[in-house]
């Protein structure tokens, strides 16, 4: 049996352990319902390469009108609606066109296997679409997920590994990677196996090659990709009021000064309310603090809370609510509260969740890493 079968066998197991978790769940989100769809395509897929279609007639048929046959076209999209409704969204009717790559390429099987069969030069098209499918999907949930985290960061006041989907980013980047690899690989292997060189897997011709890469990228994909879904929820902290499908509303000038110069009197009176809350209830200690929960000690309207913020500092809420970490941070140093801690235990109990949270907070407000500023006061003291 050939290297890339017993890769293929790993990760069928694997798809097929977590469509097992899946099932058995009893909340079944929308974004597991993705989560499965995915995770059920690749299994499939596998499987069909297994099968010998010459070997029976009736087998052989199933096999050119199997509609899965390019499911690759599948792939993409289904990510595309995981990554969606994971976030908090749902479908719409326009998510429906990104089946139709699929649905045009089962066409024209469906005309070849009745009419034509395909040209060398088709079968090498069908093999650059699909590359543009993953290229083009890894990108455009890229920007989604850039988009996502900005969104979240107009609610939350941490960093979060699972609300950022930070993992799915790590996913995508791979699949991009993957893809400009078989860009190159696949011409290479093609030149060196012609001019009787060294092709890329000593040995192995070039569908071996692709094969066993193929293989093993399927493979690495499944395994982080059924880890990370199974241990994902659902989204729920950022629920926005407007009308927009659950998109914060545009706020004006973000990047106008800090001040409230562009404010009116009211909404100057408004944020210098919240800043003295803030002040005086000292809600930034709390590490899950969050836009909602501000918006309701504040018996304001969140969206108006946020739209105060980002005009009244040119940031976000983040950036508001970590500004005060950050001060708190500056004056637990100058007073010497925590003397047995370090900087980075000072910087917890200031309400900080993480450390890359704490660094950038610090660096923002004071220019400085929290070493440098500690060193500046040390010297100063």
């Amino acid at each position: 049996m050939l290297l890339s079968q017993f890769v293929n066998i790993a990760a069928i197991s694997i798809s097929l352990f977590s469509l097992i978790e899946l099932l058995t769940e009893r909340n079944k989100r929308v974004s597991r319902r993705y989560a499965f769809l995915v995770l059920t395509l690749i299994p499939l897929s596998l499987i069909a390469a297994f099968l010998d279609p010459q070997s029976h007639r009736g087998l052989r048929v199933f096999m050119n009108y199997n509609p899965l046959k390019h499911w690759t076209f599948l792939l993409g999209p289904f990510l595309y609606y995981y990554q969606v409704s994971v976030g908090g969204k749902r479908v719409g009717k326009r998510g429906l066109w990104h089946l139709l790559p699929f649905l045009i390429w089962n066409g024209v099987t469906l005309w070849g296997t009745n009419r034509a069969r395909f040209t060398p030069e088709l079968k090498r098209f069908y093999g650059i679409t699909t590359l543009l499918s993953f290229a083009f999907y890894s990108i455009f949930i890229l920007i989604k997920l850039r988009r996502h985290k900005k969104a979240l960061g107009e609610s939350l006041s941490y960093r979060d590994f699972f609300l950022e989907l930070v993992w799915l980013e790590y996913i995508m980047k791979a699949l991009l990677g993957i893809t400009l690899f078989l860009w190159l690989a696949i011409p290479l292997n093609r030149h060196f196996n012609r001019t009787e060189g060294f092709p890329l897997i000593p040995g192995a011709g070039e569908a071996d090659t692709v094969q066993l890469v193929h293989a093993l990228a399927l493979l690495v994909f499944v395994f982080f990709f059924s880890l990370f879904a199974l241990k994902q929820n659902r989204i729920s902290q950022v629920q926005w009021e407007d009308k927009k499908e659950n998109e914060p509303p545009e706020s004006g000038e973000r990047k106008e000064k800090a001040g409230g110069a562009s404010l009116n009197e009211e909404d100057q009176s408004a944020f210098e309310k919240i800043e003295t809350h803030m002040k005086e209830s000292a809600l930034y200690l709390k590490s899950e603090l969050n836009l909602p929960l501000l918006a309701e000690a504040l018996d304001m309207n969140r969206n108006e809370v946020s739209r105060l913020i980002n005009r009244a500092t040119g940031g976000n809420f983040f950036h508001f609510v970590n500004g005060f970490r950050a001060r708190e941070f500056r004056t637990a140093l100058e007073e010497n509260r925590f003397p047995d801690y370090t900087l980075l235990s000072i910087g917890l109990e200031c309400g900080f969740n993480s450390k890359s949270t704490f660094n950038e907070a610090v660096k923002r407000e004071w220019g400085k890493t929290p070493s440098q500023l500690y060193k500046e006061l040390s010297q100063v003291s």
